[in-house]
């Protein structure tokens, strides 16, 4: 929109999740992104919130910041919804009916498609050195940091 919001929260029906939160991946050992993004993170350490994924961490969020005129994308490797506590099994092509919460705005009713779950593939490509970084679209954000993205 024209004004910048803040997305703080994001829900589905009981009967799909009995949880969901937002997260978001960054850089291991990368302290400032959950500070910049969410205010969450008061320290450099891990939590019992995040998971590490190689050289990449997963960590919950309070919220995303959305600026005036900006997209901001939920997509794996990024920003995300993570549902959790699932009651029943989700296929990929199931779509599932997700309302996302902005402090301005208020709900949002969005469709989301399940997709096929590759992670695993990718984390065992990163750890054995086939994929970099990259595969997250994380050079922008490193060189935004203050970083230098090295193939």
């Amino acid at each position: 929109g024209s004004a910048a919001d803040r997305l703080v929260s994001a829900s589905v029906s009981d009967e799909i999740a009995g949880k969901v939160e937002i997260h978001e991946v960054v850089p291991a050992g990368d302290d400032t992104a959950g500070k910049m993004e969410s205010g969450k993170m008061e320290s450099g350490e891990m939590s019992a919130e995040e998971m590490t994924m190689g050289e990449m961490v997963m960590r919950e969020v309070d919220g995303i910041d959305v600026p005036a005129g900006a997209t901001v994308m939920l997509r794996p490797g990024g920003f995300h919804v993570m549902l959790l506590e699932l009651q029943k099994a989700i296929a990929p092509g199931d779509e599932i009916e997700v309302t996302l919460t902005f402090e301005k705005a208020g709900e949002v009713t969005a469709t989301a498609v399940a997709r096929e779950a590759n992670e695993g593939d990718k984390r065992n490509k990163l750890a054995s050195g086939v994929l970099g970084l990259d595969m997250y679209n994380m050079r922008g954000p490193l060189e935004k940091a203050g970083l230098k993205y090295i193939d």
